[in-house]
């Protein structure tokens, strides 16, 4: 107890000392260090002002029964108040808790043993100042005996009591103390116990918004909850940079590997785009942090990043599965995740020294996997996306857009007519002979040049290129698509014209002159379709 707390033992009856009516009650310290964090955990119970449960009721039931006391209470106290949660007997010592059930934090004795580290025993009242001077001690109820234990969060936030009272003086044994705390972890168990439940449900909703929302909005949704959770000034992505041969080393660490800002979120001193050297970025593999020395940065081998307990690597040194956390300087905390073989790290910056809970690790954990999923589940998507790219500018390359549109939504024959379709049909004089005399390489790729300009002119004039048949080339106008008849000769003798002067140039830059056919015929009706399950292709044939 506080050295300040004088027993009286001059005295058997504070009612009856001169000096009683003289003096006044004073309640403990208002506030304890790190209050503000105290009250966000308190309000995270959401256990205030709420009613009597009978999981904290029947724990005052057995301590008044166990240590034969009349009055035994759960409390949980805010910045103002007491709230009784279980206020087993206390009806008795205040009559109007069934209707107010809290009572002013600095009117109870509670508000010592909240800063306690163990029970706080005050076997009589009325030999220890100031608790004789209090209005329940010196008139009714007449409290004469007060044992009371600090009710201690999981992450070390003081939250409440656990007390049992009594109208005569009381001295419990070794074994009925320890009874007293065993009831007060039985209480923490529970609270643990719904923290955890609630942090699981709420963390499942945050990772369904983070996983349902586009990409930039899942991250930076993802980053907005780690600053609000954890309370830091700002979290960033960093993301590796290609090494360079050019870039200058860093150096510390005498690297070539840079960090890059990604995203931000929070009063973060950095923006997107701001590059890093390694040992800046703290980079988490080599578990180093920085520290400012006469201008330089230098590694801080006092305050490595260390691995937090609860989040081991595997047997296969999974380095993913590990936070790390430290200070850097003497004023910065850090938190921070490598992600995929530190190619990103995720860190979370408080701009003051402090020390994250389990509880701050957990959400900071399961915030980074869901961002992460997010990421895995854009790159598979982007992958998804390019390969059906791929496989639609294959089918491009023998079909045309409408056909592979139709073929890639309805699985049935496709037979369209056509009233009025323009065909041209062209192959080289004297192919035969030609592939007779020169090697199969020289005319496969004399035919693949002159067949490729063909496709570009087919591009150019709008037509239909429908197969090539050895040296044959057959493109087609006003299929797919309906072209007047007018225009679809028009194009088509524009590209025989181009073909021809195409093969002019060709002769003239080879020793080798072509010569080259070209049909053209206008008429109709036609079908043009595809048929068959493999190897499609596109035709058109007279009805």
């Amino acid at each position: 107890m506080d050295s300040g707390h004088v027993l009286l033992t001059d005295r058997h009856d504070g009612r009856d000392h001169p000096n009683h009516r003289e003096k006044v009650w004073t309640s403990g310290p208002v506030t304890i260090p790190d209050e503000d964090r105290r009250l966000i955990s308190l309000a995270r119970q959401r256990i205030v002002d709420t009613p009597i449960e009978e999981c904290f009721d029947g724990v005052t039931r057995l301590l008044r029964i166990s240590l034969r006391v009349p009055c035994a209470f759960v409390s949980f106290i805010d910045d103002q108040y007491l709230w009784f949660k279980a206020p087993g007997g206390v009806k008795d010592f205040l009559k109007a808790v069934e209707d107010v059930p809290c009572f002013a934090r600095d009117q109870s004795f509670c508000s010592f043993t909240l800063y306690a580290n163990d029970i706080v025993r005050i076997p009589d009242t009325l030999l220890l100042e100031p608790f004789c001077y209090h209005p329940a001690v010196a008139g009714p109820p007449y409290c004469r005996s007060y044992w009371g234990c600090p009710l201690i969060s999981t992450d070390g936030y003081r939250l409440g009591t656990v007390c049992v009272l009594d109208y005569e003086p009381r001295y419990f044994t070794d074994e009925e103390q320890d009874m007293l705390r065993t009831f007060t972890q039985v209480v923490r168990r529970e609270l643990d116990r719904r923290t955890l439940q609630r942090m699981m449900a709420r963390l499942a909703h945050l990772g369904e918004l983070i996983l349902n929302a586009p990409i930039d909005e899942s991250i930076n949704e993802g980053l907005r909850i780690i600053v609000e959770e954890l309370n830091t000034d700002y979290v960033e992505v960093l993301y590796e940079m290609d090494p360079c041969e050019k870039c200058v080393p860093c150096v510390n660490c005498q690297s070539h590997h840079n960090y890059r800002v990604a995203y931000v979120f929070g009063h973060c001193p950095c923006s997107p785009g701001y590059t890093f050297s390694d040992c800046h970025a703290y980079n988490v593999s080599q578990t180093v942090t920085t520290v400012m020395q006469n201008g330089e940065m230098k590694p801080d081998h006092e305050n490595m990043l260390k691995p937090l307990q609860g989040t081991h690597a595997s047997e296969h040194h999974d380095e993913e599965n590990i936070a790390y956390s430290g200070v850097i300087g003497s004023t910065i905390s850090l938190l921070a995740k490598p992600i995929r073989a530190g190619k990103f790290i995720i860190r979370s910056v408080c701009e003051k020294k402090r020390t994250f809970t389990q509880r701050e690790v957990t959400v900071f954990n399961s915030v980074v996997h869901s961002i992460v999923s997010r990421l895995d589940r854009q790159i598979l998507e982007e992958t998804m996306q390019r390969e059906k790219q791929k496989v639609t500018e294959l089918l491009l390359s023998t079909l045309p857009q409408e056909i592979v549109d139709r073929l890639s939504t309805k699985n049935e024959m496709i037979e369209d007519k056509f009233e009025t379709v323009t065909v041209m049909f062209a192959d080289i004089v004297g192919f035969t002979e030609i592939s007779s005399r020169f090697p199969a390489v020289f005319v496969v790729s004399m035919l693949n040049e002159l067949f490729s300009a063909m496709d570009l002119m087919c591009e150019k004039h709008k037509l239909e290129k429908i197969k090539t048949i050895g040296d044959a080339y057959m493109a087609a106008s006003g299929v797919p698509h309906v072209r007047p008849p007018l225009e679809q000769a028009r194009s088509v003798v524009n590209m025989a014209l181009e073909t021809i002067e195409f093969i002019n140039d060709y002769s003239t830059k080879n020793s080798e002159k072509l010569q080259i056919r070209i049909g053209i015929h206008t008429g109709g009706p036609v079908v043009a379709g595809v048929i068959g399950q493999k190897k499609f292709c596109y035709d058109v044939r007279l009805r």
